[in-house]
This record gives structure tokens, C-alpha cells and sequence, in this order.
């Protein structure tokens, strides 16, 4: 009996011991899968820092040495250049990496700003006047990214005849002119420039800063986000011609190695040669490699003293030139916005007559049919016309179309299967 009850009593023991056993299994898995987990989300976190540091570290090294360019370039007052190109880049920046970037933008404008010579200063007063300055033009890059954003799409703003549009009255209106006052304001106050210098100063800082950003950002922003498709013979034809065709115009319109007369004056419209045919057969992001390239052309014939450009004092020959400049980059943007937008509806009707194909009328040898005239084939044939004539359709009208002529493919086959032989008989 003891022997029995003992076996019993080991049996009924078993289970507990397999079950205790089990659980401790599956809790040390739980775990082990817990800490595994929190190990990888702390190493994608330390990466996460450690490429937004870099982030920073590259933006705000390239925002200083742009700056520092730009300053080398200044006429009017030593902190005031008509050539900023900075300006463009952190708008460019912070339109493709968000406006988390904008300490960047604070620490180059301080560091540019800092390193500047000054006459007449005191080291406290340089810098106060390098503090405000960076601030300005952090709260420039802010506001105007924040408006496109807002406003604009963002950086799909070069999609769109209205997006161009919309992005030259931002870059024109409140972060620019915020900048400027901040900036000529600054120097005066801290006696840096006299006050009766302050209206020329702020022109050519709230000019330079234009230019920028409607010259440098859409490059960024375009050759940023913009998708490297297939490589096509004809495209590259395309792109070099364009590249090509705007070194010639500049060498030929803007350059110094030409003697400048009333005829080489004359050719300075040539530009628009170049600019139209990237527009036309290139694409938005080859139409704002044009500008740039066209833009630097005439910066080194100015700089030179050549070039249809010269003026009485360097300050004014490149205000004359930015004006230009301008005029030229906002309807080129646009024209190529609208070829690229056109060419995007041609592909939507394209898809969209092909997801709509399934619905006209099919005549099969298998299922005879009358010869009358069906309404519902004619209303599927019209539905097909009307389908092949409307605008592009995003991606899930595409979807939704492409399901129903599916199923209706799928019940039109399943009903001729199951009602043919009763009309055979």
C-alpha cells in the first residue's frame, strides 16, 4: 500500500513539476524577448542621434562656408552681400529634413557672422550684432519653411504652376524682409553701420536673401526628393544638351573672357534658349541646374568686371544681375512645372484607359450572343469612353476601378458558365 499510495502521490506530482517547468520556460523566453527588444530600440535610437548629429555637423559646416563666400562678396557694407547663398540651402534643408535642423542654421550664421571683420566694434557688441544676425536668418529659414509647409506642399512645391507661384511670393515677403530688418537693425544699433546707410543695407540684404532661396533651394530641395529614374539614352541627351547649352549662353552672354560691346550686351537673351528647353523635354529639377548655372556665370562676370552687368559700383551690378536672375528663375520653374504636370495627367489617363479596358464589350466564340444591341454593353462602352477621357486618377481610384472590373470579369464568366446549356437547349 505504501508503495502504491507513494506512486500516486509522485504521479500527481509530475504534472505540477511539467507545468512549473513550462512556465519558466516560456517567462525566460519573455523575457530574453523583452530585453532583446529594448536592446534594439536603444541602438535604433543611439543611430537615429548619431545621424542627426551628422546631420547637423554637415549642414551647419556647409551653411558656414557658403556664408563666409557670400561675405567675401559684400559691397555695400562688410555683414550686408547682395551673394547669400546660404539663405537658400537652409530653406532647402529644412523643406527636406524638417525644422529640426535649425540649429544648424543658428550655429553657421554665428560662426560666419562671428569671424567677420568689423570696424568700430567692440567685442561685445560683434557679438550681440552675430547673435541677432544668426537669429534672423534661423527665424527666416523657419518661417519660410514652415509656410511652404503650410501653404505650398511643402516640398512638393515645384510640382505645380500654383506650388512655384506660391513659393516665390513666400521667399519674397515675410522671412526674407524679417531677416533684413533684423539684420541692417542690428548693425545700426550696435554702430556697426550708420542709420543713414540702414534703407541701402536692408534692400541689398532682403534682395540677396530672394535670390537665394528662389535660385539655391529648389536644386536642394529638387535633386533631395525628387526619384532617379531609369537611365534613358534620350533623357541624358536631354539633360546634357541643356547643361551644355547653358555654359555656351554664359560663356558667350555673361563671362569676362569677351570683350564687352553693345552686340555682346544684345546676346544676354540668349538664356532663355537653355531655359526653355529644360522646361520643355527635361524636367523641373534640370530647370533649376540651368539657373544655378546661368546664375553662376553672371556672379563671375560681375566679380571680373565684365559681363552685360557692370554698373558704377559692384553693389549695383549685382543687384542688376540678381534682378535678372529672378525674372527669369520663377517662370522658368513654372513652365517646367506644367510640362511635368501634363506629362503626369497623359500617364494617369493612360493607366486609367487600361484598368478600364475590361468593361467594353467582348464578343466570344464559346457563348453565342444576339446581334441586338445590349444597354448594358453600351453603357459599359460608354463608361469606357468616359473613363478614357477623365483626368489622372490617384492610386486607390485606380485600385477600387481595377477590383471591380475584376469581379465583374469573374461573375460575367461564372454566369455564361452556369446559363449556357439552358441556352444551347
Amino acid at each position: 500500500m505504501g508503495g502504491v499510495s507513494g506512486w500516486l502521490a509522485a504521479g500527481a506530482a509530475r504534472p505540477k513539476f511539467i507545468i512549473l517547468l513550462v512556465s519558466g520556460r516560456v517567462i525566460g523566453g519573455a523575457m530574453t524577448l523583452v530585453q532583446e527588444r529594448k536592446a534594439r530600440s536603444v541602438l535604433a535610437a543611439v543611430l537615429r542621434l548619431a545621424k542627426y548629429v551628422a546631420t547637423l555637423v554637415v549642414l551647419g559646416t556647409a551653411y558656414f562656408v557658403l556664408a563666409r563666400a557670400g561675405l567675401m562678396l559684400a559691397s555695400v557694407h562688410p555683414s550686408a552681400t547682395p551673394i547669400w547663398p546660404a539663405t537658400g540651402l537652409a530653406i532647402g534643408c529644412m523643406l527636406v529634413f524638417g525644422l529640426r535642423v535649425w540649429p544648424a542654421v543658428l550655429l553657421g550664421a554665428f560662426a560666419a557672422n562671428a569671424t567677420n571683420e568689423l570696424a568700430n566694434l567692440t567685442p561685445t557688441n560683434l557679438l550681440i550684432a552675430s547673435s541677432a544676425i544668426a537669429v534672423g536668418n534661423t527665424l527666416e529659414a523657419l518661417i519660410s519653411a514652415g509656410l511652404l509647409n503650410l501653404w505650398a506642399n511643402g516640398r512638393r512645391a515645384f510640382e505645380t504652376p500654383g506650388g512655384v507661384a506660391k513659393f516665390a511670393l513666400v521667399a519674397l515677403l515675410p522671412g526674407t524682409m524679417l531677416s533684413a530688418t533684423i539684420g541692417s537693425g542690428s548693425l545700426a544699433l550696435t554702430g556697426a553701420a550708420d542709420w543713414a546707410n540702414a534703407p541701402a543695407i536692408w534692400f541689398t540684404w532682403w534682395l540677396g536673401d530672394v535670390a537665394s532661396a528662389l535660385v539655391v533651394a529648389p536644386v536642394v530641395v529638387l535633386w533631395a526628393t525628387e526619384k532617379f529614374r531609369p537611365f534613358r539614352f534620350t533623357q541624358f541627351v536631354r539633360s546634357v544638351v541643356a547643361l551644355a547649352g547653358a555654359s555656351l549662353v554664359g560663356l558667350v552672354g555673361f563671362s569676362p573672357l569677351i570683350v564687352q560691346t553693345v552686340q555682346r550686351t544684345s546676346l544676354g537673351f540668349l538664356a532663355v534658349l537653355p531655359l526653355v528647353w529644360a522646361a520643355l523635354w527635361c524636367g523641373p529639377r534640370d530647370t533649376a541646374t540651368v539657373v544655378l548655372t546661368l546664375a553662376g556665370f553672371a556672379i563671375w562676370g560681375v566679380i571680373e568686371g565684365g559681363g552685360p552687368f557692370v554698373a558704377a559700383n559692384l553693389n549695383d551690378s549685382f543687384l542688376l544681375m540678381i534682378a535678372l536672375v529672378i525674372a527669369v528663375a520663377i517662370p522658368s520653374l513654372a513652365l517646367s512645372a506644367d510640362i511635368s504636370m501634363r506629362q503626369r495627367s497623359k500617364r494617369g489617363c493612360g493607366s486609367a484607359s487600361r484598368i478600364c479596358a475590361p468593361f467594353s464589350p467582348r464578343r466570344s466564340s464559346a457563348s453565342p450572343r444576339s446581334t441586338r444591341p445590349d444597354a448594358s454593353s453600351s453603357s459599359t462602352s460608354a463608361s469606357a469612353k468616359s473613363c478614357s477621357a477623365r483626368p489622372p486618377i490617384c492610386s486607390r481610384s485606380a485600385f477600387r476601378i481595377s477590383f471591380i472590373a475584376r469581379t465583374y470579369r469573374v461573375c460575367s464568366s461564372c454566369f455564361r458558365m452556369r446559363f449556357a446549356p439552358a441556352r444551347g437547349s
